[in-house]
């Protein structure tokens, strides 16, 4: 299944997965690319009021699986993060909204390979990097067009 727009992607994500949000909200998504925006609330702050790590971690997993269920349809439902790695550059500012933009690298038929930059909002220094692979549930290669 394809969707024919942003708002229908987002109407199926409510209904199959309630708290897909809880890290950030999906500002775009497109082929082989995902933006999503998380405006920190108490539970994503350590003391000292920094965005933490793993929240960081979760909003860049959750915004690469966003990407991949757009390029490939629902039938990609069943993806799921076989590693992940992190590298924090910067530390976040608390109360500053995150973006995240997540990028497929390459889709193959066992894995797919992405990546994740953070940055704060009005601010186009990165703050942390990310790269994954997730399986692949379809066993389909995806070329970019």
């Amino acid at each position: 299944m394809s969707w024919k727009d942003q708002q229908e992607f987002v109407e199926t994500l409510n209904t199959q997965f309630p708290n897909w949000n809880s890290m950030g909200e999906l500002v775009s998504v497109a082929d082989f690319t995902a933006t999503s925006r998380l405006q920190p609330q108490a539970l994503h702050l350590r003391p000292g009021g920094t965005v933490s790590g793993p929240a960081m971690f979760a909003m860049a997993d959750v915004c690469m699986y966003l990407a991949i269920l757009w390029t490939m349809g629902a039938g990609a439902g069943a993806a799921v993060t076989a590693d992940m790695h992190s590298r924090f550059l910067r530390r976040p500012p608390g109360g500053a909204p995150l973006l995240c933009t997540s990028r497929l690298i390459r889709v193959g038929r066992t894995l797919i390979i992405a990546e994740a930059l953070t940055h704060a909002e009005g601010d186009d220094e990165p703050l942390a990097l990310f790269t994954a692979s997730y399986s692949n549930p379809t066993g389909t290669k995806y070329e970019r067009p």
